[in-house]
This record gives C-alpha cells, structure tokens and sequence, in this order.
C-alpha cells in the first residue's frame, strides 16, 4: 500500500509542536526556491527547528555544509 504524502510542511504541525518558531519556519520554507526544498525536507526542516527550540547550534543539522 503506497500512500501519498504532500512534500510540505504542515502547519498545523509546527504551530503546535512549536508555536511562532514553528509557523515561521514553515512560511520561511514556502518561499524557497524548488532547490532549496530539495535540499531542506519537510523531516529536516522540522529536525532543524527542533534544534534550535532546544538550545542548539541548526548548523549542525545543515545539509552538507550548506548555507540557505
């Protein structure tokens, strides 16, 4: 069975798992280009965000070194 899955964020989601931050990391990631949310997954978007709401450095959660 395959399921289809929107490759977005979902607000809904990260307004609730973490308030502002959350909404403006997904609004953030709706005006990337198609490039850089290939590079930043809706998974390591929430990674990151998670990160940073615990006090940590989303640089080490980057993909490859890259700077977005």
């Amino acid at each position: 069975v395959q399921i289809e899955v929107p490759y977005k964020p979902d607000m809904r989601y990260f307004r609730e798992k973490y308030g502002d931050m959350g909404e403006s990391a997904v609004l953030w990631w709706n005006e990337q280009a198609t490039a850089t949310k290939d590079a930043v997954s809706p998974r390591r978007l929430d990674y990151a965000v998670d990160m940073v709401a615990s006090g940590g450095d989303v640089r080490y959660n980057s993909n490859r070194g890259k700077t977005y």
